[in-house]
């Protein structure tokens, strides 16, 4: 058997392949869906075991596929009052802050705003404001 570029020693890509497909194979967080379809393909399995070899690396056995994956996520607590009052701060500070630095970037003429009311005329008569195409 050779490798996957046909060389009669190992590349890069063989090492990025074996290092993905020995993590689905071993990794207890894989999918037992996935972790099934990489042990039913046999020629993956001697691919593994040819670089395992070639890399002097001892396989670990492989336990029973769990029925079911669930993603753990850890339960929330519910806030305490401080903790609470120290949130609603926060989000003071930050619509504060939020509104100087707009305020900055207007009054200090880095965004100009044009607050006329109405339509003006550009010197050749026509609306600034007439997209129709003639």
């Amino acid at each position: 058997m050779t490798f996957i570029l046909g060389g009669k020693a190992p590349s890069t890509l063989d090492a990025i392949a074996y290092g993905l497909l020995s993590y689905i194979r071993d990794a207890p967080v894989i999918p037992p869906d996935l972790h099934e379809d990489l042990t039913g393909c046999p020629g993956l399995m001697r691919y593994l075991e040819l670089m395992a070899t070639y890399l002097r690396v001892e396989l670990p056995t492989l336990p029973p596929a769990s029925g079911t994956f669930r993603v753990r996520r850890p339960k929330k607590e519910a806030l305490t009052e401080e903790q609470k009052t120290h949130r609603q701060q926060n989000i003071m500070w930050l619509v504060a802050v939020g509104a100087l630095v707009v305020g900055y970037t207007v009054l200090g003429g880095m965004i100009n705003i044009d607050l006329s009311a109405g339509e003006e005329d550009d010197q050749d008569g026509e609306s600034a404001l007439d997209y129709s195409q003639d």
